[in-house]
């Protein structure tokens, strides 16, 4: 009814054999994390930054807008509003 499980035994060297491995990753990952952390916490102050200039800009077009709208309103008449 249910297929044959094979039953795994544990030994010393399978237990030596994964431990190896998992040092092994680990000690891939630990440069590429203290690399790539700096990268990171500098993406933010670079967003904060871009999102800054965005602002100014959109803030500098819409003056510039309302300046042009109250100008030009008051030299023509304004037939629709």
């Amino acid at each position: 009814m249910f297929p044959s499980l094979k039953t795994t035994t544990l030994s010393f060297g399978k237990i030596l054999s994964s431990i190896s491995k998992t040092l092994n990753v680990a000690n891939q990952l630990i440069p590429l994390y203290t690399k790539a952390k700096p990268l990171v916490q500098n993406s933010t102050k670079l967003l904060n930054g871009f999102s800054a200039v965005l602002n100014k800009s959109d803030n500098d077009n819409s003056t510039k807008l309302l300046e042009k709208k109250t100008e030009s309103s008051s030299n023509n008449p304004v037939f629709f509003s």
